[in-house]
């Protein structure tokens, strides 16, 4: 998810180090950015260099910007035909060569990108959640119709779920049980949690405050907004504290 210049920089090493360390040879992976939208900066691919240079461009490493090269990928994923599939090749009383085999995987790829990003379209246009869920849950869902289980490496600097979005939340954490994703969460911004702990604390003091100013009377009988909202502000505070979300997010669903 799209961060700021010193997150970007902690989360660079850390993602190149999961290609090193955690990916398989001939395992696919692709790199996507949620951005104003989501954008596909490397579709499914085994070339680990072309995944680290997409990595280097979401993150600010090199001097490739984002949009231009989701427009590009957007670009080659509009153009690119419909390879045949192995119905059409049977129908057709041939065997499939091993090119024709392998344009049938590489159409598949593409289409499970194309359908991520309507996917995306489609969940933010009927505006019933944020971004972030948003991305997440459109990756999920395409990717339950590859067998097996799969991984999803969510890497952003800040993910706070408001109450008010808690059964979106719920939701995308069902749907990934549902789909064998386990989902793996990075806090790029984890060397600043003292900040974050602080800020939290804040918050949560600000509640109080408000809750004693309802419990004592405050000005009279009337009632401030800040007064209404202070037990979800509390609520928001707690689950501020300590990366709540991320945690429960990655511990739900298998990943860490």
């Amino acid at each position: 998810e799209s961060m700021s210049r010193e997150a970007a920089t902690l989360a660079r090493p850390a993602a190149h180090a999961f290609m090193n360390r955690a990916v398989a040879p001939r395992s696919l992976v692709g790199v996507f950015m949620i951005r104003r939208g989501l954008k596909a900066l490397a579709p499914f691919s085994t070339d680990k260099a072309v995944l680290k240079k997409a990595i280097d461009t979401a993150t600010g490493g090199n001097r490739e910007q984002p949009e231009d090269v989701a427009a590009e990928v957007d670009k080659f994923l509009k153009s690119s035909g419909d390879a045949p599939t192995s119905t059409a090749l049977a129908a057709n009383g041939a065997t499939p060569s091993q090119g024709q085999i392998d344009g049938m995987v590489e159409a598949q790829r593409i289409q499970l990108v194309r359908n991520m990003m309507q996917a995306f379209q489609t969940i933010e246009m009927e505006g019933s959640s944020r971004p972030s869920l948003a991305g997440l849950r459109a990756a999920i869902d395409e990717l339950r119709k590859l067998p097996g289980r799969k991984t999803l490496v969510y890497m952003t600097e800040q993910f706070q779920i408001p109450p008010a979005t808690q059964p979106q939340f719920q939701a995308l954490i069902a749907a990934a049980n549902s789909a064998n994703v386990s989902v793996y969460c990075v806090d790029a911004n984890g060397l600043l949690a003292s900040e974050r702990t602080k800020a939290s604390s804040e918050k949560l003091r600000a509640a109080v405050a408000a809750s004693m100013e309802v419990a004592t009377g405050g000005d009279g009988d009337k009632v401030s907004r800040d007064q209404v909202m202070a037990f979800d502000t509390a609520e928001e505070s707690i689950r501020t504290g300590n990366f709540s979300a991320l945690q429960e997010l990655a511990s739900s669903t298998g990943g860490t």
